[in-house]
């Protein structure tokens, strides 16, 4: 037990480092002077630049996309802290032999003003926060600030602090504001719930009024207010969410997979949204402590509103004028450079579900990377075709393509890096196995009813020195996503023929062997390609399928397949896998 129990810690252990996103803060400079912390010496304003560095080596996009944040507090005591920097982050990737494992790193020459009385002589503190998608936050090291001039607010003790009032909505309801007495402009104020500092507020004067997003759960909130510790606290707010009579809210997109709830298009393509027609179970409306059952009423939601927030401009959900029909079918939101996301409000008698999340990621493009061409591979008895090599034109490279020549100091040095990608039957799209850095590459042999897309992803990193106080030399990535092409194998499907849906009429594989034929208990299929990775089905003269896949042992290129307790009569196999779908008759003695 002691050993398993040690050997989980340690797994724990790694999968925390390799998730972990280091944070670093180096070459500071106060006022273009090399410094190892942050001092006013008796100046008003101040200038200050550093290297922020980002390096983790897990690369799920949910991890390499996000928001680097710089931050300082007035004291170190303070609860409260001042953002003063916002840069969306793209990570470079590196591979071996140059590091020791797959490594994706990002850094920015960082320059922001601070003022003396934003701070208190006992000294504050300046940090870097990068926020991932998932919100979850990694933080630098402090640096600390020293020589403020921020005169100490009265004692917290003469303050009001009280906030107004309990409410009880509707599960996936949005909450009205929670509104507080108002505040001098020099006292801090933040928002806590019980899980601890609340950062959900959407409130324009965020010292005087919390306004929480769409809530699925009952949350307690409490306002605190002073400069330093000891902090007044104010009574507490309750939240309480009951039952919702909207059954449910649920959207989805015809854009390729990334991750959970993230999706991906081209940016010379556009997305579609659509959603279930929401039901509201009337009595549940009445009464929210209702029981469901068999005998409830229901009605139909016909009131929508679709939302958008994107992360390089408000960073707020907004309506999405025009937009509330059941589905979103045109839309393409300003400032997407780097994604957006959408959601659904369903809205029924004055009460409203928000729906689930949908992060879209736009792929950039450039005219330097284009690759051709799709190709048709015939299939016949003797075998498929094979592909030809797919062609990609040449990235080259111009600084004056990227940099103003009133910005450009000098130039140091550029790169591009290659990765070729394939996407089966519309799933996630993934790096190819070997030979995917070229310029150029060659697809491998693809089986009866092959169909795969390909493109290539140019990675562009240049530096150049610029001619900027305080930030000099320039550290760029950017990330180009090419055309897509097609390889399909013509020939090699084998499934309904055009003149009709009779099961009679249905064409079958020449190519593989089924035996014994007819069959009494296992049923042996040889010769089919991927074997190991195929999803098996029966279908009875009706039409009818009956999944067997239990029943069914896989091999690298033959099924054997228990077909004992099938009734006696005429069946077809289908086999299906990434490339290859293929029907076989076969009759059950």
């Amino acid at each position: 037990m002691r050993k398993f129990y040690v050997t989980f810690l340690i797994l724990l252990v790694t999968h925390l480092c390799i998730s972990q996103v280091n944070v670093e803060v180096s070459d500071l400079k106060v006022n273009n002077v090399v410094s190892g912390n942050i001092n006013f010496n008796n100046q008003d304003v101040i200038n200050v630049s550093f290297k922020a560095k980002l390096k983790t080596f897990n690369g799920d996009p949910n991890n390499i996309l996000g928001n680097l944040y710089v931050k300082t507090k007035e004291s170190q005591n303070t609860l409260f802290p001042v953002q003063k920097y916002i840069q969306a982050v793209t990570f470079t990737v590196q591979y071996p032999p140059f590091v020791t494992q797959i490594t994706y790193n990002a850094s920015f020459e960082v320059s922001v003003q601070l003022n003396a009385s934003e701070y208190y002589a006992s000294g504050g503190v300046l940090y870097c926060e990068y926020v991932n998608n998932t919100t979850t936050a990694f933080l630098s090291t402090e640096k600390s600030i020293v020589g403020g001039k921020k005169v100490p607010a009265t004692d917290t003790g003469s303050l009001t602090n009280d906030i107004c009032c309990n409410q009880t909505i509707r599960y996936g309801d949005k909450p009205n504001m929670i509104t507080g007495n108002l505040v001098a402009g020099q006292i801090s104020a933040g928002w806590y719930s019980q899980n601890g500092y609340f950062s959900g507020n959407q409130a324009a004067d965020v010292k005087n009024t919390l306004d929480p997003d769409y809530m699925f759960s009952t949350m307690t909130f409490t306002r605190l207010l002073g400069n330093a510790y000891p902090y007044k606290r104010s009574n507490e707010v309750t939240i309480t969410v009951v039952q919702t009579p909207i059954i449910s809210n649920t959207i989805g997109t015809n854009a390729v997979s990334v991750s959970e709830g993230v999706f991906e298009i081209g940016s010379d393509k556009t997305v579609e949204f659509y959603g279930n027609i929401s039901k509201a179970n009337l009595n549940i409306l009445n009464n929210p402590a209702h029981l469901p059952s068999h005998f409830d009423l229901f009605d139909d939601v016909t009131e929508y509103q679709w939302q958008y927030k994107n992360f390089t401009h408000l960073n707020k959900w907004v309506n999405i004028v025009g937009a509330t029909a059941v589905n979103l079918t045109t839309f393409t939101p300003q400032y997407t450079t780097y994604g957006y996301k959408v959601r659904r409000i369903a809205k029924y008698q004055g009460i409203s579900r928000v729906s689930n999340e949908i992060e879209i990621v736009v792929r950039g493009n450039t005219a330097q990377n284009v690759i051709c061409c799709d190709q048709v591979l015939l299939s016949s008895v003797s075998g498929i075709q094979l592909p030809e090599i797919i062609t990609g034109s040449e990235y080259i490279f111009n600084i004056y393509d990227h940099v103003d020549s009133s910005d450009l100091d000098s130039f140091v040095s550029f790169s591009i890096l290659y990765q070729w990608q394939k996407q089966n039957r519309s799933l996630s799209w993934e790096n190819v196995d070997s030979n995917g850095n070229s310029k150029d590459y060659l697809p491998p042999s693809l089986g009866r009813g092959g169909n795969v897309k390909y493109r290539r992803v140019l990675t562009l990193n240049y530096k150049y020195y610029a001619k900027r106080p305080f930030v000099n030399l320039q550290n760029v990535t950017k990330v180009y996503y090419s055309n897509e092409v097609s390889l399909t194998v013509s020939g090699g499907i084998r499934g309904r023929n055009a003149k009709g849906d009779s099961l009679q009429n249905w064409d079958v594989d020449k190519q593989s062997v089924v035996f014994p034929n007819p069959v009494a208990t296992v049923l042996s299929v040889s010769n089919i390609f991927e074997a190991s990775k195929s999803i098996v089905t029966i279908i009875d003269e009706t039409g009818r399928e009956i999944a067997i896949d239990n029943n069914v042992e896989k091999n690298e290129d033959m099924l054997s397949i228990n077909v004992s307790k099938l009734p006696k009569g005429v069946y077809f196999l289908k086999i299906e896998n990434n490339a290859d779908i293929v029907f076989k008759k076969f009759i059950k003695e």
